[in-house]
């Protein structure tokens, strides 16, 4: 079986990453404003909104995983030698 891990501190404590844009329709208002009461969570399959950041300058789109243990983000693991 093979073994991989963080390339920045060695923790196999690895998510795989994924953005979506998730949205609640608001059901109550505060008088100020602010949502005080959602509607249950859907994801927007159709908005681009988050994945422009995809793009530009910053962009990263290469990295799809991150460490549970020190919070870096990655693209590919470290694979553990005879593991």
């Amino acid at each position: 079986m093979n073994r991989f891990v963080c390339p920045n501190c060695g923790s196999d404590h690895i998510s795989e990453l994924s953005i979506c844009v998730v949205v609640r329709r608001v059901a109550k208002w505060s008088d100020s404003g602010e949502p005080e009461e959602c509607a249950r969570e859907e994801i927007d399959w159709e908005s681009d909104m988050p994945y422009a950041a995809l793009r530009g300058p910053k962009a990263r789109p290469g990295v799809t995983l991150e460490c549970g243990h020190c919070g870096e983000q990655f693209e590919k693991p470290r694979q553990i030698a005879g593991a």
